[in-house]
């Protein structure tokens, strides 16, 4: 909620600030016009007074509508983008485990990493798993669901912004990413 009402106060300022340039801009012309030209500019304004309380209302009512658009924009859809993520990740972590492969040392597959430029099985530790020559064990195949979903975990994780440059395109490789791991 802390966000919403900050984004609201913003947009809030924001408009005030037209509305005041609005009132600004009224009181200038009536400061520059003669006497009896006043007059009836005051009598005006007094018999349409209601009218201009309609009208500002009705200028603030789009607030409501662009709050919860910037509010779903650039709120909701980031926390729900690295939730997904967090998903992703929970579900190749799972999958690693299940896989039949053991380092040299005989520890198991916990999580995948990228190391130098390479998607390489680590232990729960966070150690890659070697072959008893020294070598990075391999994903299965580039093909295969597992690797695919791992490269668009890493992908996602590795970008610092979280999405946030180009939103739909995360979420599509999240939403990938989760259909490829049931």
């Amino acid at each position: 909620m802390r966000d919403r009402i900050r984004i609201g106060l913003a947009l809030l300022a924001a408009w005030g600030l037209v509305l005041a340039a609005i009132a600004a801009t009224a009181f200038l012309v009536g400061n520059d016009v003669a006497d009896h030209q006043r007059a009836v500019l005051i009598a005006v304004l007094h018999e349409r007074a209601p009218n201009l309380v309609v009208v500002t209302l009705l200028l603030l009512a789009p607030l409501v509508f662009i709050l919860n658009a910037l509010f779903r924009h650039y709120v909701k859809a980031p926390r729900r983008l690295a939730e997904d993520t967090r998903l992703l990740r929970a579900r190749v972590r799972a999958a690693a485990s299940r896989l039949d492969a053991r380092g040299c040392e005989g520890s198991p597959p916990a999580d995948v990493a990228a190391v130098q430029g390479g998607l390489v099985l680590v232990d729960a530790l966070g150690r890659t798993l070697q072959d008893c020559a020294h070598q990075p064990l391999p994903l299965p195949g580039p093909a295969s669901p597992f690797s695919r979903a791992a490269t668009l975990v890493t992908l996602l994780e590795g970008d610092r912004s979280n999405g946030a440059h180009n939103l739909p395109l995360a979420a599509s490789l999240v939403s990938q990413g989760l259909a490829l791991l049931p």
